[in-house]
Parts: structure tokens; sequence; C-alpha cells
């Protein structure tokens, strides 16, 4: 439970059916970060920082890459990038890894969420945005793009045929046992709620999750107490920012 990743904290949110943020129109939106299912994850994982029982070593940096070589962490929470991306950072145990779902908040429920994403923006000053647009539009929609963006990159697939594709799916991955993670990713991505909205000032929320909840996980203190802080810090950077905020 990394402390400086609001994106992944997020996902769990997610998954447990917070929804943080509203919009109300371009200038206002609500803004709930310690919602009852936020809380439910937060008292969750308090426990576990707590007691020891997970890693909080911040991600992505040298002691945690180590980590993830030498077999210090049994299980990591990642997304659909994560199968590639592992297999060249922790090349040594190479057919220790299995891949699955979340578990579930209930017996019989199948939920949940994204962590990260990627986007093919066109600058409003580039010199050609017609072409690059048109460009974008190939990169993420072409079969033979796609298929090696989500082969070589560890990029999820951005088509539903690719996604859909059998020789894509029935990929078999050494790394992971022999395990055709592309078809448990396809499966698990049918489960994440789409009325998810994220916030005009996402950025500001991202870096404030690691002085109030992030704070928290470093310190093992109570994250649900730190849920209220993220929310009323993210409440008053908007207002400040000059929108309308509402929320509890």
């Amino acid at each position: 439970m990394s402390p400086s990743n609001g994106a992944s904290y997020t996902g769990l949110l997610w998954q447990a059916g917070s929804r943080p943020f509203k919009t109300n129109s371009a200038t206002s939106f609500d803004v709930n970060i310690a919602d009852a299912p936020a809380k439910k994850v937060s008292d969750y994982w308090s426990g576990l920082v707590k007691s020891g029982a997970v890693s909080t070593d911040p991600d992505f940096t040298d002691q945690w890459y180590r980590g993830l070589a030498s077999g210090k962490y049994a299980t990591w929470l990642t997304a659909a990038w994560g199968p590639l991306f592992l297999q060249g950072t922790a090349k040594g145990t190479s057919g220790k890894w299995r891949v699955a779902p979340l578990p579930q908040w209930s017996a019989g429920e199948s939920a949940s969420g994204n962590t990260g994403g990627s986007t093919s923006a066109v600058v409003k000053s580039t010199k050609y945005p017609a072409a690059a647009a048109a460009f974008a539009e190939f990169l993420n929609s072409d079969p033979a793009s796609t298929k090696m963006l989500a082969a070589k990159q560890s990029l999820f697939p951005a088509t539903t045929a690719l996604l859909n594709d059998q020789s894509f799916l029935s990929t078999s991955l050494p790394f992971f046992g022999g395990q055709k993670v592309n078809q448990v990713f396809s499966d698990i991505s049918r489960t994440v709620s789409t009325d998810f909205t994220w916030s005009p000032v996402q950025d500001y929320v991202f870096s404030d999750f690691n002085d109030t909840v992030g704070k928290a996980i470093t310190n093992k203190q109570d994250l649900t107490a730190a849920l209220t802080q993220w929310q009323n810090s993210v409440t008053s950077y908007a207002k400040q920012q000059g929108f309308t905020v509402g929320g509890s």
C-alpha cells in the first residue's frame, strides 16, 4: 500500500462503490471523498497497515523495484498494464506470479476499478491539428497498432475488437506460469462501473493524497481520519480556484 500513489488507492475506492466527485456544471462539482464506501476501504487498510501485514514502501522507487525483483512482495495490486511491466522489472521471478481479480466486499459480487489510464491528446498550438487527431485515432483503433501497443507497450486494448480477439485472449505468458493473463483482464474489464467521475482538479487531488492519507499510511495512523483531511483540503483548494463546491 504505497503512500505515494493516490491513483491506486482511488481504484480501490472505485471498486468499493465510492463516488468521490460529481460534476454539476463547468464551474461546480461535489466532493465526497470521505463517503461511506471510502471509509469502509480505509478502515480495512488501516488494520493491515497498523499491523504491518502490508508493505508501505513508496512505489516506483529503487527500493520498490528491488523489492519486486527480490521476492519481497507476495502480491502487487495493479492494473492491466502491470503484467508486461512486471516481466521487464522482475525477470528473475518468472513463473512465480499469477493474475487474479480483486477480492470482493460481499460474496457473489464482481466489481473492480481502474488504476491509471492513457490519453492521446492534440495540443492547441500544433501546426497540423487535423492530421495529428487523425494519427491519434489511427494509433488507438488500427488492428495492427492496437495489438502492438498491447503486446509491447503494456497498454490495455482501446478497442472492443482486440478485447474480444481470441488470439489476444488465448496468449499464454511463461512469466505467469503459462496463464492466459489477457483473458483474465478482459473479464475484469467488464466489471468496472462506468459511472465514476474524476474532478477538474485531479492533479491536486493526487498530490494532496500524499500529504493526508499517504502520510497516515507512512506513519501507520488511522486512514479514515485522513480521508476527512483529504476531502477538506481538496474542497478548500477547489474553492480557491473559483469552483462552487458541494457535497458532505
